[in-house]
């Protein structure tokens, strides 16, 4: 009899023993998925066009911060520097799409909304 409960005692201690770990090893996945939360960066643009027609055009785009001694935040028609917060977009053709999604067809408004504007 002593070696019967015996056996029950151990077989029930391993089976607590497996049944835990396996919870501690699911907790561990868990944390460290929800650690793994990828930062999003802004990105800067400056746009280098002369012309509000021009600011939907990708060729007139460059990533990077404008060294154009022009670019105020004065109330002007242009923007000069733009930046946007979604990680998707890395070059400017993305960002003419991402402008003409936000701002469709209205590039006034995408002056309004830069950092940065250059008179015409």
């Amino acid at each position: 009899m002593k070696t019967l409960k015996s056996k029950i005692i151990t077989s029930l201690t391993a089976f607590v023993l497996v049944f835990g770990i396996f919870f501690m090893v699911k907790a561990m996945e868990k944390k460290s998925a929800t650690s793994s939360v990828k930062l999003i960066s802004a990105t800067t643009w400056h746009f280098t066009g002369t012309s509000q027609s021009q600011i939907y055009n990708a060729s007139y785009w460059q990533s990077g911060s404008s060294s154009d001694p022009d670019c105020s935040t004065a109330d002007e028609s242009l923007p000069c520097t733009f930046t946007v917060t979604d990680a998707t977009i890395s070059n400017p053709t993305q960002l003419v799409s991402y402008l003409n999604t936000k701002y469709p067809s209205n590039p006034s408004a995408v002056a309004d909304n830069a950092d940065s504007r250059k008179p015409e």
